[in-house]
């Protein structure tokens, strides 16, 4: 069987946008928060070379400073799918659809002293 290879792209400074804060909140403070999030994955891509890959798996683990207000485990998807997004704009992938994408997986928060939010690339061997 071959190895599955790993890349690991941490995003800090600020909470995952929620679902919750995402749907009470003003689009446009939304949309440019999204696009923020999506940039700075694209960036942090970039920064470490991933190479194009045919199909991932994404493994999504959110961060938080205090366990203060701890949302539930998949709530951190907008933030996830901006980040996902970024991916894509930097060429990783062609797409995000299931021809590329075979799964999510969403761990439960960790809470470890930053906020931010974690998404592992993991290459599914063809």
């Amino acid at each position: 069987m071959a190895e599955r290879r790993r890349w690991v792209i941490h995003r800090a400074g600020e909470r995952p946008i929620n679902t919750n804060a995402e749907r009470q909140g003003n689009r446009y403070k939304r949309a440019t928060a999204t696009a923020q999030w999506r940039s700075d994955f694209a960036l942090l891509a970039r920064a470490q070379n991933i190479p194009k890959l045919d199909q991932v798996r994404f493994i999504i683990v959110p961060h938080y400073k205090t366990r203060q207000s701890l949302p539930d485990v998949g709530s951190c998807s907008p933030s996830a799918k901006a980040g996902i997004d970024g991916i894509v704009d930097a060429g990783v992938l062609v797409d995000d659809t299931p021809a590329y994408v075979v799964e999510h997986v969403y761990r439960p928060p960790v809470v470890d002293g930053w906020d931010g939010l974690e998404l592992i690339i993991e290459e599914v061997p063809q």
